[in-house]
C-alpha cells in the first residue's frame, strides 16, 4: 500500500539516498527496476517498476540550496488539486517525501510529440480550456500565482528588469556584454515604450490585474506525452493562477515545445475562441505583450552564462551550449517584428 505522505527520512541533498532505495520507500514495497528518464536539466526523473509489478514515475527535486523555489512543493499541490478536480490527462499524485525532495506519481506510457500535428492543438487547447473551465473554483480561486507570473503590465516590465540586471551583474564574455548593451537594450527601450503607450490607451494601469486562468506555466509539447487516448501532460512545478496572456506567449516562445510554424495560426485562433470570449481584450493584449514575453525568453536563453547556468554539462559541451543559446538569444530578438506581425494576421 502507498504512503500518503512520508514526513520523515534522510536529509540533506537528495543524491545522499539511491533513487532505488527511496523509491522502495515511497512505493512501499521492493523496486524490480529504478531507470532514469531522459529530461529537463533540474529535476530528475526515474520509470520504477517493483517486484509486485507496479510501474511509478519518481521525481527528485532540487533542494533549496541549489534552487530556492518550493518545486515540490508546488507540483505536488497542482497535481492533488486537479486530481480533486477531475483533471485525468495529468500524473496522480501518490507520494511525497518533502525531507528528501523527492516524490511517487503514476506512470504515464506515451511518447514524446515530436512532430505535432493539427489534432495535437487541439488536444493541448481542450487541456488548457479545462483547466481554464476550473479557475472560478474555490481551491482554484484560492491557488498561488504561477512562477514569474505577470497578472498586471508592472509584473511584466518588472521581470525583464530583474532578468537584465541580474545578467549584467554577472561577468559575461564580451560578446554577450555586447549583444546586451548594444542590442537588447536599445529594443527593450523602444519596446518599452510602444508598450506602455499602447497598455495606457487600452485604459489598463500598471498595477491593475488582467483576468487570470490557471496556468500549467511550463506547457507545450515538450511536456507533452502521444497516448492512445490523446495527449497527456507533464511537469507542473511552476503552476498556478496567471495572464493567459503569459501562458500563450510562453508556448509560442518555448524553443522545444511551441507549435510548428505551419500550426501557429490553428493554435492561435484556438485560444483566442478559448480566452478572447470573457476577455474582449485578450487578442490586443497578446498583440502588445508578446514582444517583451520573447525580450524575456532571449534572458532566459542566456541565463547559461549565470553562475552555475551550465553545470550539466562538461566543460567544452558547455562552452558550446553558452555558443548555441547566445546565438538563438540574437536571432529571436530579431525575429520579435516577425512574431508581432504574425500574431495581429492570425488574430
Amino acid at each position: 500500500m502507498l504512503n500518503a505522505a512520508l514526513e520523515g527520512g534522510q536529509r540533506g541533498h537528495p543524491a545522499a539516498v539511491a533513487p532505488a532505495a527511496l523509491a522502495a520507500d515511497l512505493a512501499g514495497e521492493p523496486c524490480a527496476a529504478v531507470r532514469p528518464v531522459a529530461g529537463g536539466g533540474n529535476s530528475r526523473v526515474y520509470r520504477v517498476c517493483t517486484r509486485s509489478g507496479a510501474r511509478y514515475a519518481l521525481k527528485r527535486y532540487p533542494d533549496a540550496g541549489d534552487d530556492p523555489r518550493e518545486r515540490l512543493g508546488r507540483e505536488w499541490a497542482a497535481l492533488r488539486l486537479m486530481e480533486r478536480l477531475g483533471v485525468d490527462t495529468v500524473p496522480r499524485p501518490l507520494a511525497c517525501d518533502r525531507p528528501r525532495h523527492a516524490a511517487l506519481y503514476s506512470w504515464l506510457d506515451g511518447t514524446p510529440v515530436a512532430e505535432p500535428g493539427a489534432a495535437d492543438i487541439d488536444r493541448l487547447a481542450a487541456f488548457l480550456a479545462r483547466l481554464h473551465g476550473l479557475r472560478g473554483a474555490a481551491e482554484a480561486a484560492a491557488f498561488p500565482w504561477a512562477s514569474a507570473a505577470c497578472p498586471t503590465p508592472a509584473h511584466l516590465e518588472a521581470q525583464i528588469h530583474r532578468r537584465l540586471e541580474r545578467l549584467r551583474a554577472t561577468p559575461l564574455p564580451e560578446p554577450v556584454g555586447a549583444f546586451l548593451e548594444e542590442s537588447f537594450r536599445p529594443c527593450w527601450a523602444r519596446l518599452r515604450r510602444a508598450y506602455r503607450h499602447a497598455t495606457r490607451a487600452a485604459g489598463l494601469a500598471p498595477d491593475q490585474a488582467v483576468p487570470l486562468t490557471l496556468s500549467p506555466a511550463d506547457a507545450g509539447f515538450h511536456n507533452a506525452l502521444r497516448t492512445p487516448r490523446g495527449l497527456v501532460h507533464v511537469d507542473f512545478e511552476y503552476f498556478g493562477r496567471d495572464d493567459p496572456v503569459k501562458l500563450v506567449a510562453d508556448i509560442l516562445l518555448h524553443p522545444r515545445g511551441a507549435p510548428p510554424p505551419a500550426l501557429r495560426r490553428p493554435f492561435l485562433g484556438a485560444v483566442q475562441a478559448l480566452y478572447g470570449g470573457g476577455d474582449p481584450d485578450f487578442a490586443a493584449r497578446l498583440e502588445r505583450g508578446l514582444p517583451l514575453y520573447a525580450l524575456v525568453w532571449c534572458l532566459i536563453l542566456l541565463n547559461v552564462f549565470l553562475p552555475g547556468g551550465a553545470r550539466a554539462a562538461a566543460p567544452a559541451a558547455g562552452d558550446a551550449l553558452r555558443r548555441e543559446r547566445l546565438g538563438r538569444a540574437r536571432a529571436l530578438l530579431r525575429h520579435i517584428p516577425v512574431l508581432r506581425e504574425e500574431v495581429r494576421d492570425a488574430l
